[in-house]
């Protein structure tokens, strides 16, 4: 038997629950259905009772945008103490609330986890320009892919537009200047499409022009869990293609033969108008589906990553395709990051958990102030580099942070200054002059007088003729 409730509370009652202290008896949790609060001061508290003191946790706050925005900003104000809450406590509006049937919500994926992750690990290989050894998992966590694959995974009924959104206002909050995933978007946006709508049972009828894409995903998955040859069952999604023929001679062809298919795939591409999107999309997705079997395995991606800043969505579908069907996802795939990036793409969302996150983003757009040195203080960041902000619960992606200018060139190494420009030097040997003379004109003219130890002499002598011909 659980222990959960839930009740709607005004300001004094939140008050007293986010203190812990005494709160009235909610109504059993997940049993009651249709609660919501019945005035715009009220707020919904999901709470547990804890173990060690008997308290009841409020574990969850469910809020419309207007009270977040009020109550965020009331308790940065006057409890700074409890602020941010969405470090300790999970924050919901009511869509999302009234979609929970426990404290528990599984992610799926529709058995698409693999591609998913193929997809984050090339957006993340693209915008770094790094090779795979190289490439950070936190790199990974900071794509628009990972995004909307783990907002799929938890939150079918977001729409992909949404997701996005959510994506830029956060990017804008916390990194103003920067802007490198957004001239991946329009060449990723049919991929995305195409992927949530083999992944949610929610998704609405694909559009005209990733319909044949859609069916070809399926039936690829379908032949590789069959272990049939996958190029019968993948022609006839695409036979209107003229440049799909090969796929029923694929056996018979050499990797050169297939290097040349690869070549005219490209060749066609060039030739399709931007305009039309859909058999661009489909070439598109042919030249990817070559890639991962020309010759089998990582080399044959390389004709994918020459192509990357010119045709970024062949290597983008070489990865989501060669994920396809793909079951085990906890191996070192990707040189390792394909498991680190399902373990948090597959994690569970435990509203009885604290959040991982830094903060949420629906808080972090109240409190942050960009009239202040430091806008982030009043979300108390104890990290530097990188943040994980919440999109929405559970959805966590991670935002480099980098530091300010000042702080750069305070640690830049300094450059070796020339003696010659500096006035400094030329004053110090007027100064030194006097005492100096004997012993240097001694020294040129071969003193006999024996050289003092410690070997320094040489050096200290060089640095001050160097010194007098600047003064000269």
């Amino acid at each position: 038997m659980n222990d959960w409730s839930f009740l709607t509370a005004d300001n004094e009652e939140l008050n007293e629950a986010l203190e812990g202290r005494t709160l009235r008896p909610g109504y059993p949790w997940p049993r009651s259905t249709g609660i919501r609060a019945n005035s715009e001061r009220e707020v919904g508290v999901l709470s547990a009772t804890t173990q060690l003191w008997g308290l009841r946790r409020p574990i969850a706050l469910v809020v419309s945008d207007e009270i977040a925005r009020r109550l965020f900003g009331r308790y940065a104000q006057l409890r700074s103490d409890l602020s941010p809450l969405s470090v300790w406590c999970h924050i919901l509006d009511w869509d999302h609330f009234e979609q929970l049937e426990s404290v528990t919500r599984e992610p799926d994926l529709s058995g698409f986890e693999a591609s998913w992750i193929g997809l984050t690990v090339a957006e993340a290989l693209i915008l770094s320009d790094r090779s795979l050894s190289s490439l950070k998992f936190a790199a990974c966590l900071a794509t628009q892919s990972y995004a909307l694959g783990r907002s799929v995974a938890l939150w079918p009924r977001e729409k992909l537009e949404d997701v996005l959104t959510k994506y830029d206002q956060c990017q804008k909050s916390l990194r103003p200047t920067d802007g490198t995933a957004s001239h991946l978007r329009s060449a990723f946006i049919d991929i995305w499409r195409t992927l949530v709508a083999v992944s949610s049972p929610m998704a609405r009828e694909a559009p005209t022009e990733i319909r044949k894409l859609v069916t070809a995903l399926i039936q690829l998955r379908s032949a590789r869990s069959a272990g049939v040859q996958e190029s019968d069952d993948l022609y006839p999604a695409l036979r209107d293609l003229p440049q799909a023929q090969f796929l029923q001679k694929l056996s018979g062809l050499t990797p050169e033969d297939r290097v040349r298919e690869f070549d005219r795939l490209v060749a066609a591409i060039d030739a399709v108008p931007e305009r039309e999107r859909g058999r661009r999309n489909e070439l598109q997705f042919l030249a990817g589906y070559l890639v991962t079997i020309v010759a089998g395995g990582a080399p044959s991606l390389s004709l994918a990553d020459e192509l990357s800043r010119r045709l970024p969505q062949i290597a983008a579908w070489a990865y989501v395709i060669g994920s396809v069907g793909e079951r085990v996802t906890w191996t070192s795939g990707f040189d390792g990051l394909g498991r680190l990036v399902a373990r948090e793409l597959m994690r569970p969302l435990r509203l009885d958990d604290p959040p991982t996150c830094d903060f949420a983003l629906d808080e972090a757009a109240v409190l942050i102030d960009r009239a202040l040195q430091d806008p982030l203080v009043h979300l108390r960041v104890k990290q530097s580099r990188v943040i994980s902000v919440a999109l929405y619960p559970g959805v966590n992606v991670f935002v480099p942070i980098f530091e300010a200018p000042q702080d750069h060139r305070a640690r830049e190494t300094p450059q070796r200054t020339d003696a010659r420009s500096n006035h400094l030097l030329p004053a110090l040997a007027d100064a030194l002059w006097p005492y100096l003379e004997s012993r240097i004109k001694n020294v040129s003219h071969g003193s006999s007088e024996p050289p003092r130890r410690g070997g320094k002499t040489g050096l200290f002598s060089s640095t001050l003729m160097w010194a007098f011909r600047a003064r000269d």
